[in-house]
């Protein structure tokens, strides 16, 4: 009787490059970037203080929302390309919920959902070179 090869070991492990790990690092920073434009939409519109005006703040938050989700599912698909773990992914997913917690928590004071952010880029970023260089 065999053994269940679990579905992760079942197909052939690809190495990634460096051109594609660029790519996800790129990747990575504008997802970051693209929600905290849309976690700064969320402070004004608590607020009732936009920059613009609430039409064109919103619009640039659903651009901005529309690539951050764009970059989320190029990573996921790297993450599923290269049979690597997923818990870098869960890691900056964790940092935006916590910055949006931030922000709507201390919407009147300083603003530390950057700080989350910034740290979940870092960490995400130690994670999945962390994966990438175990698979070669």
């Amino acid at each position: 009787m065999a053994t269940k090869v679990p579905k992760r070991q079942r197909h052939k492990k690809e190495k990634i490059t460096k051109e594609e790990k660029n790519n996800f690092l790129l990747s990575l920073a504008a997802m970051m970037i693209a929600f905290y434009v849309d976690l700064t939409f969320v402070k004004a519109a608590i607020n009732h203080h936009f920059l613009v005006h609430l039409y064109v703040d919103s619009a640039v938050a659903a651009v901005a929302l529309v690539v951050a989700l764009t970059q989320l599912r190029y990573q996921y698909s790297l993450y599923t390309k290269f049979h690597v773990s997923k818990r870098p992914l869960l890691t900056s997913l964790f940092a935006i919920v916590l910055g949006l917690l931030c922000v709507i928590s201390m919407h009147k004071t300083f603003d530390l959902s950057v700080l989350f952010l910034l740290a979940g880029l870092v960490l995400t970023k130690k994670l999945a070179e962390k994966e990438f260089d175990q698979d070669q």
